[in-house]
């Protein structure tokens, strides 16, 4: 189950690439007009839900040592992504076609606190923007750890009430700044994979093709339906598919074949695919620039868009091998 999970990881980390992708060069976007890429996160935030139910299950844990072993893993190679952001943004400004610089508006990102972004008004976006996701996750570990004080029964019923709470409070007050930013209904995602984590520990659960195949068509029917209803829910357009995809792969038996070896490995890197995708996509920004293609064609958008996906892949996966592997043995020693 946990060999799906990682491939999935791999898509959705994929997912984000190719959304972030279609802006390489003027015109790309007329060719890649869907949105689906955006829905990496909603996936990436169901397998977090997961994780942290099948990784405290039957575990002696208490909340500091989760939250402090979530700070080791995130934390380290986000600071050194933003770092190495902050470092470009003032050493070399014309790399960078939109980051400015706000001295608390960086100290915020370091600390995972939402702020609203100098680069993009209107936006509570960190310095490296992909970590506005990381705000909602250390979110959903705060609230994960206070119920490693309750028995293993009820830690969902807690962490769903707190959110759902929330949610409410903060669509029916209509909040706003960073308190809006915490009751977003995106937060409600993270216990859908509390859910599906809940079922996957289950002494009954067992991997089974068929259900696994029915789950996966649920969420391909419900991404239409939903899409075609039009309603104006992130949770429901987005969220719900995704964790019935997350379902569906728990169910499915594990494929043996290289592709899916190296989709797992992918997966391993997903967290450092995440985060280096920009600088990636930067480089092949300005590579693009200088070979100036005088026509945008279909063939060149497919070939353009194969390049990132190919770089970011190497990329990522060489930060996962040399910095964040080499990051995470240290503090388990």
């Amino acid at each position: 189950m946990l060999t799906n999970i990682q491939c999935l990881r791999a898509v959705a980390a994929l997912m984000v690439v190719w959304l972030h992708a279609k802006e390489l060069t003027p015109g790309m976007n007329e060719y890649f007009r869907s949105g689906f890429g955006a829905a990496g996160v909603d996936l990436f935030f169901v397998i977090s839900g997961l994780i942290m139910m099948v990784s405290t299950a039957n575990k002696e844990i208490t909340p500091w040592e989760f939250f402090v072993r979530r700070i080791q893993r995130i934390a380290p190679l986000y600071w050194l992504a933003m770092t190495l952001l902050v470092l470009v943004a003032l050493v070399a400004p014309q790399l960078q076609r939109s980051t400015t610089l706000g001295w608390s508006h960086v100290v915020a990102s370091y600390f995972f606190i939402p702020m609203d972004s100098p680069s993009f008004p209107g936006h509570m976006w960190p310095v490296l923007v992909p970590g506005w996701t990381l705000n909602y996750e250390m979110a959903f570990y705060a609230i994960f750890a206070i119920s490693l004080f309750f028995g293993h029964a009820w830690r969902i019923p807690f962490v769903a009430l707190v959110i759902a709470a929330s949610v409410a409070i903060g669509q029916w007050l209509n909040l706003q700044g960073v308190l809006g930013f915490y009751t977003n209904e995106v937060m409600l995602t993270f216990v859908l994979g509390a859910l599906v984590g809940r079922l996957v520990v289950s002494p009954r659960f067992t991997p089974s093709a068929y259900k696994g195949t029915l789950f996966l068509l649920m969420a391909v029917v419900s991404w239409f339906a939903l899409e075609a209803l039009a309603i104006p829910s992130r949770f429901l357009n987005a969220g719900v598919p995704a964790a019935l995809v997350v379902v569906g792969c728990s169910y499915l038996p594990v494929f043996r074949s290289r592709a899916t070896r190296y989709l797992a490995l992918l997966g391993d890197a997903s967290y450092s695919i995440y985060l280096t995708h920009i600088f990636t996509l930067a480089a092949l920004r300005i590579v693009v620039k200088i070979v100036e293609i005088p026509s945008i064609s279909v063939t060149h958008c497919w070939l353009l868009m194969g390049c990132s996906l190919l770089a970011c892949s190497i990329v990522g996966y060489l930060s996962y091998r040399f910095i964040e592997q080499p990051i995470s043995r240290k503090f388990k020693r």
